[in-house]
């Protein structure tokens, strides 16, 4: 259920990229672990000090081991040395070792402007 609907204001939240190479409108980015599922909520904001003034408003959150990320939400990773399970289980276990089950945050979100 959206946030939103719950009443709750969205949040600002901070998030890093390695390799940010985004699309126009959705976008994609694949976390290790739950700590973005058990913060993000529907409608949050994700900053990451563009200097264009761009930032993520975020339009779905999932919990799921990197075997069950589905192949299409992959293919829009922002990094597309991570748009393969092959790419993005190597990256992630340079980033954070070697998993045999890891799970994942799978965060879609629409690329937006601030306004001046």
């Amino acid at each position: 259920m959206s946030s939103l609907a719950l009443g709750r204001e969205p949040k600002e939240h901070t998030i890093k990229f390695e390799n940010p190479v985004f699309e126009t409108d959705l976008n994609v980015t694949i976390r290790n672990g739950p700590k973005w599922a058990d913060t993000l909520g529907l409608g949050d904001v994700l900053e990451w000090g563009d200097p264009y003034g761009m930032y993520g408003r975020v339009v779905g959150v999932a919990y799921v081991s990197l075997e069950e990320a589905p192949s299409a939400l992959l293919e829009l990773n922002h990094d597309p040395a991570c748009r393969t399970r092959e790419g993005l289980k190597a990256t992630l276990d340079r980033l954070y070792g070697l998993s045999k089950r890891r799970m994942v945050t799978v965060i879609l979100f629409n690329l937006r402007q601030w306004v001046s």
